[in-house]
């Protein structure tokens, strides 16, 4: 059975609301698994769910613990703004060559 490909559009827009509510809830798992067991960084993450030991005498560890939390809500904070400029500046972008070429 072959679909069209206006009814491959649609499809893929109903199914990304799923998607999305599957991403948050991943994401909501992990960080609720990082708050019972202390992990901080990707390595102790990685490890914990290998079965090893986690290594939190590291510098990256130490950084992460001893930062108030006010200066990592501003850190995330900047980071989707430059996102969010990035992503709309180069969408433009890509809007107005389209535009020229059209």
């Amino acid at each position: 059975m072959t679909t069209s490909p206006q009814t491959k559009n649609s499809l893929d827009a109903r199914s990304s609301p799923l998607r999305r509510s599957r991403l948050v809830s991943v994401f909501m798992y992990v960080e609720r698994i990082k708050k019972q067991h202390d992990l901080q960084t990707y390595r102790e993450v990685l490890a914990f769910s290998r079965g090893e030991h986690v290594e939190r005498d590291t510098i990256e560890g130490r950084r992460e613990r001893t930062m108030r939390p006010w200066i990592k809500g501003v850190r995330t904070s900047v980071r989707i703004l430059v996102g969010a400029a990035v992503g709309g500046a180069s969408g433009f972008g890509l809007c107005m060559l389209a535009m020229l070429l059209a």
